[in-house]
């Protein structure tokens, strides 16, 4: 039998970042997608993610919850990302703006190595807007 602290103890294991980058880590291995790290030196925080490109515009979306950073990120803070390959990318925050959740103009290669991390928009309630943060390889 289970006791309260071990269900207590279980909820804050699964209620964790570290247990939703492993469950993302894991579908992602099961999927046969390759798997990089993002860390954002400044916070102290990294997630695990699928890597779809490593050139061109990098388009990153998560929830609100597992994004929550995004909400505390400064024009010039650094982002690194770990790729499959070993290949450690630096990028510079360059610009942070909201968008409708239809405007597809950031999404497009614009010809540098960028990323573009979104998340939804006002971070405490649902709507049509979306948080975007845009970073400039070094």
């Amino acid at each position: 039998m289970t006791s309260n602290v071990e269900r207590r103890g279980q909820s804050a294991v699964r209620g964790s970042i570290l247990y939703g980058a492993l469950r993302s880590a894991l579908g992602a291995l099961m999927l046969s997608r390759p798997i990089a790290r993002i860390e954002f030196p400044r916070h102290g925080r990294r997630f695990m993610i699928t890597c779809e490109a490593d050139r061109g515009n990098w388009v990153i979306s998560a929830p609100r919850r597992r994004f929550a950073v995004l909400h505390d990120i400064d024009i010039g803070d650094e982002v690194v990302v770990a790729m499959p390959s070993g290949e450690i990318v630096r990028y510079r925050v360059r610009s942070i703006r909201v968008v409708k959740q239809n405007n597809t103009a950031i999404l497009q290669d614009f010809g540098d190595r960028r990323l573009t991390m979104m998340t939804g928009y006002p971070f405490d309630e649902t709507g049509d807007l979306r948080y975007a943060v845009v970073a400039i390889s070094k």
